[in-house]
Parts: structure tokens; C-alpha cells; sequence
């Protein structure tokens, strides 16, 4: 069973997340290629995701965590910043959710795969600049 404390952290996790997505938004307006509204949808439903978890499962006491906790911290964790990661792409509708999902996951873990530039994608010089930042 996950205990309040870890999806507490990775509500905070998924907060910081979702305000580093700010960084593109400069990108975005610097060069005004359309991809404004998708990066600020994807952060405020980051933020506001990120913040529902750490509220709800606030406690008022303070419980050590154990190894199993870091241990669902750190794949939870994972797996929500992946999934959020990809918004910005998907909502964009430069990707479909699974190709968005990969590329998001290929960022966050600097392998370097991508795939974009296949015959069913984007070409990589297609993409909007902010999009290409938060890649």
C-alpha cells in the first residue's frame, strides 16, 4: 500500500515540474510560433495536479520514510513526470499521446532516441522552438 507521504512528494515533485515547463514559455513568446497556449496548458495542469496531490495528502505529522517509500517515490515519481512531461507535446498536436509519451520519457532519461523525423511525425525543424526547449 503507498502511504500519504509518498504521493505527497511526488505531488512536490510534479509542482517543480510543472513550474520548469516556465523556462519554454520564454522561448515560446521570444519567437511566437503558436506553441504559447499548449506549454501554458501543460504547466497549469501540472501545477495544479502536483498541487492536489501535495494538499491532500498533506499530514500534519511527520513520518520517517522508509526504503520501500523511496523506493515507490522513485518509480512513481518516474512515471508521473513522464506522463506530464508529454503534455506540452501532445497538446500541441505535433504528437499523438504515445509518440509524446516517448519522446517525453527519451528527454527525461537523456538516452537521445527520439521520434521525430519518422515518416508518420514531425521533422525536427518543424517543431516550434518552445516545444523544441522543453524537449
Amino acid at each position: 500500500m503507498i502511504r500519504p507521504q509518498v504521493l505527497h512528494t511526488v505531488g512536490i515533485l510534479l509542482i517543480m515540474l510543472g513550474f520548469s515547463m516556465s523556462f519554454s514559455i520564454g522561448w515560446s513568446l521570444y519567437y511566437g510560433e503558436g506553441d504559447l497556449l499548449p506549454i501554458l496548458w501543460s504547466l497549469l495542469t501540472t501545477v495544479s495536479s502536483g498541487s492536489l496531490l501535495y494538499l491532500v495528502f498533506r499530514r500534519k505529522n511527520k513520518v520517517d520514510l522508509s526504503t520501500r517509500d523511496g523506493f515507490a517515490i522513485v518509480t512513481l515519481g518516474w512515471i508521473s513526470m513522464a506522463v506530464f512531461s508529454a503534455l506540452p507535446f501532445y497538446f500541441s498536436g505535433q504528437l499523438n499521446y504515445t509518440n509524446a509519451f516517448f519522446e517525453a520519457m527519451s528527454g527525461l532519461t537523456t538516452t537521445g532516441a527520439t521520434i521525430l523525423g519518422h515518416a508518420t511525425t514531425s521533422m525536427i525543424e518543424e517543431i516550434p522552438h518552445g516545444l523544441l526547449f522543453w524537449r
